[in-house]
C-alpha cells in the first residue's frame, strides 16, 4: 500500500514539472524580439544578439549603434542590406591614448596616433566606424595600421579619413576585421594642406560670386522698377498737363459763351450759348469750337464789310 502511495504521488510530481518545462517553453516560441530602432545605445558590454540584429534583415536604411570610452564617442553603422547572416556583435571599443610614442615613431614620427581594441566576433557586413574625439588634432592625412609580429601593417582598405575642427576631431573608416588592437596615426602633409586651401578658397570664391551674382540680379531689377516707375510718372504728369491745358481752355471758352452776346475784336457782335462749344472726350488734345452769327447783326454793320464781299444792290 505504501509502494503505491508513492508511486502515485511521483507520477503527479513528475506530471507537475513536465507541465511547468512545457508552459516555459511555450512562453520562449512565443516571445517577440524587439525591433532595432534606427539609432541604439550600446549597453556598457556593447552586446547586439543575433536576434535583435534579425529583425533588421532585408530591410532598407542604415542603422547606427552608439557609445563612448575615455570621453570619446564612437558610432558604428550598418547598411541593413549586408545583414543575410545575423550573428551576435560585439560593438564595445575600448581606446589608448597614451603610451604611443613607440607607435608613433614607427609610424614616421607621426603626431597624434590613438589607439583601440575590437572584441572578438564574426562582422555581419562591412560597418562604418565614426570616432569623435574632443580633442584639435594636427593632422590632415590618416592610416588604419594594425601591429604584426613587431610591425606596423597598413590597413588601406579602412579608407580612413580624418577632419579636425576647433575643439574636436572626427575620424571615419571601414571596418572588414576584428582580430585584436589597431592604432589610427595622423601626420600633416604641406601639399595636402596647401590642396585643402585652395579648394577652400575655391568653394568661397563660388559662394561669392552666386551671391554677387544674385545681388545684381536684384539691383537690375530694382533699376528696371525705377525707370519703370520714372516712365510713368512722366507719362501721368504730361497727362495732367494736357488735360489741365484742355480743362483750361474749355473754361476759358464756356465762360465766354455763357455771357450770351459779345463783342468781336473787329466789332462785329456774335451770340452764342455753352452747348455750341464741345471738347471732345476721346481726345483731350483736340478743341473743337463752333461759333454762330446772327444775320442781323451782320446787317446793322454792313458798312464794315468790305465792298467785294458785297452782293450787288446790297
Amino acid at each position: 500500500m505504501n509502494k503505491r502511495r508513492w508511486f502515485v504521488r511521483c507520477i503527479i510530481l513528475l506530471t507537475l514539472i513536465l507541465t511547468a518545462c512545457g508552459t516555459n517553453t511555450a512562453n520562449g516560441q512565443t516571445t517577440a524580439t524587439k525591433p532595432l530602432s534606427t539609432t541604439t545605445k550600446l549597453s556598457a558590454a556593447g552586446t547586439i544578439t543575433k536576434n535583435q540584429l534579425a529583425t533588421i534583415k532585408g530591410k532598407t536604411g542604415t542603422y547606427y549603434f552608439t557609445g563612448s570610452n575615455h570621453h570619446i564617442k564612437y558610432q558604428w553603422a550598418y547598411s541593413a542590406l549586408q545583414i543575410q547572416n545575423p550573428t551576435r556583435q560585439k560593438l564595445g571599443i575600448t581606446f589608448t591614448t597614451t603610451g604611443l610614442n613607440a607607435i608613433k615613431r614607427a609610424a614616421n614620427n607621426a603626431p597624434v596616433a590613438l589607439g583601440f581594441r575590437l572584441q572578438d566576433f564574426h562582422l555581419a557586413g562591412s560597418p562604418t566606424l565614426t570616432i569623435t574625439i574632443p580633442k584639435k588634432w594636427h593632422a590632415n592625412t590618416l592610416k588604419l595600421v594594425a601591429k604584426q609580429h613587431g610591425q606596423l601593417r597598413t590597413l588601406n582598405d579602412a579608407h580612413a579619413t580624418v577632419h579636425v575642427r576647433q575643439n574636436s576631431t572626427t575620424i571615419k573608416l571601414r571596418i572588414t576585421s576584428v582580430d585584436g588592437t589597431y592604432y589610427l596615426v595622423g601626420g600633416y602633409n604641406q601639399a595636402v594642406a596647401k590642396q585643402q586651401a585652395q579648394a577652400a578658397k575655391s568653394k568661397a570664391k563660388s559662394g561669392t560670386k552666386a551671391a554677387s551674382t544674385s545681388t545684381t540680379g536684384q539691383g537690375k531689377s530694382a533699376d528696371n522698377q525705377s525707370k519703370n516707375d520714372q516712365k510713368s510718372a512722366t507719362s501721368q504728369t504730361k497727362q495732367e498737363a494736357t488735360n489741365n491745358a484742355a480743362g483750361g481752355a474749355s473754361s476759358d471758352t464756356s465762360t465766354t459763351n455763357n455771357n450770351g452776346n459779345g463783342t468781336a475784336s473787329n466789332g462785329s457782335s456774335s451770340t452764342g450759348n455753352a452747348n455750341d462749344t464741345k471738347s471732345s472726350s476721346n481726345d483731350s488734345n483736340h478743341i473743337t469750337v463752333t461759333m454762330s452769327i446772327s444775320t442781323s447783326t451782320i446787317l446793322q454793320n454792313m458798312d464794315k464789310v468790305a465792298t467785294n464781299k458785297k452782293k450787288p444792290g446790297a
